[in-house]
Protein backbone atom coordinates (compact mmCIF):
# COMPACT_ATOMS: atom_id res chain seq x y z
CA UNK A 1 0.00 0.00 0.00
CA UNK A 2 1.18 3.78 -0.69
CA UNK A 3 -0.45 6.67 0.54
CA UNK A 4 -1.07 10.31 -1.86
CA UNK A 5 -2.09 13.29 -0.55
CA UNK A 6 -3.72 16.31 -1.40
CA UNK A 7 -3.17 19.45 0.77
CA UNK A 8 -5.23 23.01 -0.07
CA UNK A 9 -4.35 25.79 1.64
CA UNK A 10 -7.00 28.47 2.46
CA UNK A 11 -4.38 31.38 1.50
CA UNK A 12 -4.49 29.43 -2.35
CA UNK A 13 -7.17 27.52 -3.15
CA UNK A 14 -6.41 26.96 -6.56
CA UNK A 15 -2.61 25.52 -6.07
CA UNK A 16 -3.01 22.69 -4.44
CA UNK A 17 0.25 20.61 -2.93
CA UNK A 18 0.61 16.82 -3.97
CA UNK A 19 2.87 14.06 -2.03
CA UNK A 20 2.72 10.44 -3.63
CA UNK A 21 3.93 7.30 -2.97
CA UNK A 22 4.46 7.44 1.00
CA UNK A 23 4.77 4.54 3.02
CA UNK A 24 2.72 4.42 6.20
CA UNK A 25 5.78 5.25 8.11
CA UNK A 26 6.93 8.59 5.89
CA UNK A 27 2.93 10.07 5.83
CA UNK A 28 3.12 9.61 9.25
CA UNK A 29 6.18 11.52 10.01
CA UNK A 30 6.39 14.38 7.30
CA UNK A 31 2.72 15.03 7.19
CA UNK A 32 0.21 13.71 9.82
CA UNK A 33 2.42 14.18 13.40
CA UNK A 34 3.45 18.21 12.46
CA UNK A 35 0.17 18.60 11.28
CA UNK A 36 -1.63 17.26 14.48
CA UNK A 37 1.35 19.18 16.61
CA UNK A 38 0.61 22.23 15.30
CA UNK A 39 3.92 22.39 13.37
CA UNK A 40 5.16 23.43 9.94
CA UNK A 41 5.94 20.87 7.45
CA UNK A 42 6.75 20.23 3.70
CA UNK A 43 4.53 19.19 1.05
CA UNK A 44 5.88 19.08 -2.74
CA UNK A 45 8.45 21.25 -1.87
CA UNK A 46 6.37 23.82 -0.21
CA UNK A 47 6.70 24.64 3.54
CA UNK A 48 3.26 24.29 4.74
CA UNK A 49 1.55 25.58 7.88
CA UNK A 50 -1.09 23.34 9.49
CA UNK A 51 -3.46 26.62 10.17
CA UNK A 52 -3.42 27.71 6.61
CA UNK A 53 -4.82 24.27 5.55
CA UNK A 54 -8.33 23.78 4.50
CA UNK A 55 -8.80 20.30 3.34
CA UNK A 56 -6.46 17.35 3.71
CA UNK A 57 -6.90 14.55 1.82
CA UNK A 58 -5.08 11.55 1.86
CA UNK A 59 -5.66 7.98 -0.51
CA UNK A 60 -4.48 4.52 -0.57
CA UNK A 61 -3.47 2.65 -3.43
CA UNK A 62 -2.10 -0.87 -4.03
CA UNK A 63 -0.22 1.00 -7.05
CA UNK A 64 1.97 3.90 -7.14
CA UNK A 65 1.96 6.97 -8.91
CA UNK A 66 4.24 5.81 -12.03
CA UNK A 67 1.71 3.13 -12.28
CA UNK A 68 -1.39 4.67 -12.23
CA UNK A 69 -0.43 8.39 -13.82
CA UNK A 70 -0.09 6.59 -17.31
CA UNK A 71 -3.45 4.93 -16.36
CA UNK A 72 -5.23 8.31 -15.59
CA UNK A 73 -4.36 9.78 -18.98
CA UNK A 74 -5.59 7.23 -21.12
CA UNK A 75 -8.84 7.39 -19.26
CA UNK A 76 -8.67 11.06 -19.63
CA UNK A 77 -7.65 10.55 -23.47
CA UNK A 78 -11.38 9.18 -24.06
CA UNK A 79 -12.92 11.65 -21.97
CA UNK A 80 -14.83 14.09 -24.16
CA UNK A 81 -14.46 16.96 -21.22
CA UNK A 82 -11.43 18.52 -20.71
CA UNK A 83 -9.99 20.01 -17.76
CA UNK A 84 -7.21 22.21 -16.75
CA UNK A 85 -6.50 19.56 -14.00
CA UNK A 86 -3.31 18.02 -13.89
CA UNK A 87 -3.08 13.79 -14.20
CA UNK A 88 -1.16 14.31 -11.07
CA UNK A 89 -4.21 15.59 -9.23
CA UNK A 90 -6.07 12.78 -10.02
CA UNK A 91 -3.92 10.23 -8.34
CA UNK A 92 -5.36 11.54 -4.88
CA UNK A 93 -8.78 10.79 -6.25
CA UNK A 94 -8.07 6.88 -7.20
CA UNK A 95 -7.61 4.09 -4.46
CA UNK A 96 -9.24 4.24 -1.44
CA UNK A 97 -10.18 7.82 1.03
CA UNK A 98 -8.45 7.25 4.34
CA UNK A 99 -8.34 10.68 5.48
CA UNK A 100 -10.44 9.91 8.55
CA UNK A 101 -8.30 7.11 10.01
CA UNK A 102 -5.31 9.82 10.12
CA UNK A 103 -6.49 13.11 10.46
CA UNK A 104 -8.40 12.81 14.31
CA UNK A 105 -8.90 16.01 15.17
CA UNK A 106 -7.10 19.77 14.28
CA UNK A 107 -3.42 20.75 14.58
CA UNK A 108 -2.98 21.82 18.53
CA UNK A 109 -2.27 25.44 18.86
CA UNK A 110 0.91 26.79 20.57
CA UNK A 111 1.35 29.43 23.17
CA UNK A 112 -2.20 30.31 25.17
CA UNK A 113 -3.91 28.22 26.85
CA UNK A 114 -6.88 28.46 28.43
CA UNK A 115 -4.36 29.33 31.81
CA UNK A 116 -2.75 32.04 29.97
CA UNK A 117 -6.60 33.66 29.22
CA UNK A 118 -7.77 32.62 33.24
CA UNK A 119 -4.83 35.04 34.06
CA UNK A 120 -6.16 37.76 32.23
CA UNK A 121 -9.11 37.81 34.16
CA UNK A 122 -7.63 37.03 37.20
CA UNK A 123 -5.34 40.17 36.69
CA UNK A 124 -8.19 42.51 35.59
CA UNK A 125 -9.93 41.22 39.18
CA UNK A 126 -7.16 42.18 41.46
CA UNK A 127 -6.95 45.70 39.40
CA UNK A 128 -10.01 46.27 40.05
CA UNK A 129 -9.83 45.03 43.90
CA UNK A 130 -7.18 47.57 44.18
CA UNK A 131 -8.96 50.37 42.48
CA UNK A 132 -11.91 50.31 44.11
CA UNK A 133 -10.04 49.98 47.15
CA UNK A 134 -8.26 53.41 46.47
CA UNK A 135 -11.17 55.21 44.84
CA UNK A 136 -13.13 54.62 48.28
CA UNK A 137 -10.47 55.22 50.69
CA UNK A 138 -9.64 58.09 49.00
CA UNK A 139 -13.25 59.28 49.43
CA UNK A 140 -13.71 58.15 52.94
CA UNK A 141 -9.89 60.35 53.47
CA UNK A 142 -10.92 63.31 51.38
CA UNK A 143 -14.80 63.49 52.64
CA UNK A 144 -13.07 63.63 56.76
CA UNK A 145 -15.05 60.28 57.23
CA UNK A 146 -11.24 58.09 57.87
CA UNK A 147 -7.90 59.39 58.38
CA UNK A 148 -4.28 59.15 57.15
CA UNK A 149 -4.26 55.61 59.15
CA UNK A 150 -7.32 54.49 58.37
CA UNK A 151 -6.69 54.72 54.79
CA UNK A 152 -3.31 53.23 54.59
CA UNK A 153 -5.08 50.25 56.83
CA UNK A 154 -7.77 49.56 54.04
CA UNK A 155 -5.10 49.69 51.14
CA UNK A 156 -2.97 47.17 52.63
CA UNK A 157 -6.16 45.29 53.29
CA UNK A 158 -7.05 45.26 49.91
CA UNK A 159 -3.55 44.54 48.74
CA UNK A 160 -3.34 41.12 51.07
CA UNK A 161 -6.71 40.33 49.82
CA UNK A 162 -6.09 40.56 46.31
CA UNK A 163 -2.60 39.15 46.83
CA UNK A 164 -3.97 36.27 48.52
CA UNK A 165 -7.01 35.53 46.45
CA UNK A 166 -4.08 35.63 42.91
CA UNK A 167 -1.48 33.33 44.66
CA UNK A 168 -4.40 31.02 45.71
CA UNK A 169 -5.94 30.98 41.63
CA UNK A 170 -2.29 30.55 40.21
CA UNK A 171 -1.38 27.92 42.61
CA UNK A 172 -4.43 25.63 42.01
Amino acid sequence: MVYHVRITKKSDKWNDCLEFDLSRDELLKKIIEPYHKGKKFICSGEVIDPFDIDKIKINETLEKSSVLIPKIKAKRRQSTTATPISDEWYVTEEGKDVTSKFIKYPPKRKGKSKKSNKKINIRAIIILVISSSVILGSLYFFTGKIDTDGFFASLTLSLTIATSFSNSIFKG
